[in-house]
């Protein structure tokens, strides 16, 4: 009996390292085990407050007996010698304002630092095999948790690029939240993907088993065939808090790029020479190191920007800061949660909340809402940018749902 029970159990474990995705299942209606609990106590996740504690103390618990780094934090030594440094963050944030370094500063800020070439195979493979509909926004109410409120802004600044949340922040960097593709195996095998990695090119930070603790934001990125994103700045205070890394797992070679592949940054010019009367030519652009596998911190608050030819690219996005998170912070959200985020100004809801409101299941009439006081947009471009080539049918729900919206439009 025993041996037999020892067979199943490694036939499961095969069977789900075959199939990393046995519960992703991209066809059948959403879950919503927190809409059939109405009627019970509900906290500020907008859940039941019972089942909030039960996922992150599950959470928590995992972080201990599931915890990648703890053995390599005993073979490594904390704050061993690198070749690279953090950015000093103080320093960097000064340069989100070009005149002000170039007053401030003789030299240019911190760009680019390469940290170390990492083994990316599995993760790579796990990505590259990822359903195509797994990325857009009816795979991730399906099978994650979403945020809503974002998606013209990132359609503004960044057109034909889709993003799986693992775990984001509020935009004051208070409390992190961490999503169902990250926690819950069953879904995606990216905690363990991610962590192999992280835990390996962070070590000689010396967080050690608790590296997970100091990540603001772990997301993927997928820059669509002659896709771009425009000139921007990360901002906001978990800019500010946070290093930015990047693991490039799907990049396209040059080659193939039809003449419109970089990765490009704004970096402030001190030369005197460049100085044009009044106004001087603070800038110039500088198109930086990119090659699968290669980690590198960025400096994310000086303007950037992107554009890939006839492949696709893929890059994981990691924020961490430099002390872990306490567990008060910590929100663990359940699969189909619909949670708002937006700027504290624009927010209905209660302030507490830091700009990310999960107090209850936000509907799609709430996001379209939302979205037309952000941009100059009619209800139909803001359904065309979440929905895509699904658009029209959920069009018919929101004329239904919310007709004042098209009659004010008109």
């Amino acid at each position: 009996v025993v041996l037999f029970f020892l067979l199943l159990g490694f036939f499961w474990l095969l069977l789900g390292r075959t199939y990393p995705y046995r519960d992703l299942d991209l066809d059948r209606p959403a879950s919503a085990s927190h809409e059939r609990l109405r009627g019970t106590p509900r906290s500020a996740a907008g859940l039941p407050a019972a089942r909030v504690n039960a996922l992150r103390a599950s959470y928590l618990q995992l972080l201990k007996q599931d915890n990648a780094c703890i053995s390599l934090a005993q073979t490594q030594q904390p704050n061993a010698q690198t070749e690279w440094q953090l950015h000093d963050l103080e320093v960097q944030n000064q340069s989100a304002d070009l005149d002000t370094w170039n007053e401030l500063h003789g030299d240019e800020p911190p760009v680019q630092t390469i940290w170390q070439r990492v083994d990316i195979k599995e993760l790579k493979h796990a990505v590259a095999n990822l359903p195509t509909n797994a990325w857009t926004r009816i795979g991730q109410e399906r099978t994650n948790a979403v945020f809503l409120g974002r998606a013209v802004h990132m359609n503004h600044s960044k057109p034909g690029v889709e993003s799986i949340h693992l775990i984001m922040s509020d935009n004051a960097a208070h409390n992190v939240y961490v999503f169902p593709w990250w926690w819950d195996e069953n879904v995606s095998p990216f905690r363990k993907l991610v962590m192999r990695v992280l835990c390996e090119v962070m070590a000689p930070l010396g967080y050690g088993a608790n590296t997970e603790r100091h990540l603001l934001r772990v997301q993927l990125a997928r820059m669509a065939p002659h896709s771009a994103i425009n000139m921007h700045q990360d901002s906001g205070r978990w800019a500010e808090d946070a290093h930015r890394l990047h693991v490039p797992l799907i990049v396209p070679k040059e080659a193939n790029g039809d003449g419109h592949y970089y990765f490009e940054v704004r970096i402030p010019n001190n030369s005197k020479s460049m100085k044009k009367g009044k106004s001087m030519v603070n800038a110039y652009l500088r198109n930086i190191t990119v090659d699968e596998g290669l980690v590198f911190e960025l400096n994310n608050v000086l303007a950037h920007r992107l554009s890939v030819g006839k492949d696709e690219r893929v890059h994981l996005l990691v924020d961490f800061v430099e002390n872990p998170l306490p567990p008060k912070r910590i929100v663990v959200l359940d699969r189909a949660q619909r949670c708002m985020y937006g700027k504290k100004d624009k927010l209905s809801f209660s302030r507490k909340q830091y700009g990310v409101d999960c107090s209850r299941n936000h509907t799609m009439v709430d996001e379209v809402k939302y979205e037309l006081t952000t941009k100059d947009v009619t209800p139909q471009e803001v359904m065309d940018i979440i929905y895509g080539d699904e658009a029209e049918s959920h069009m018919k729900q929101l004329i239904h749902d919310a007709p004042e919206l098209f009659e004010l439009s008109q």
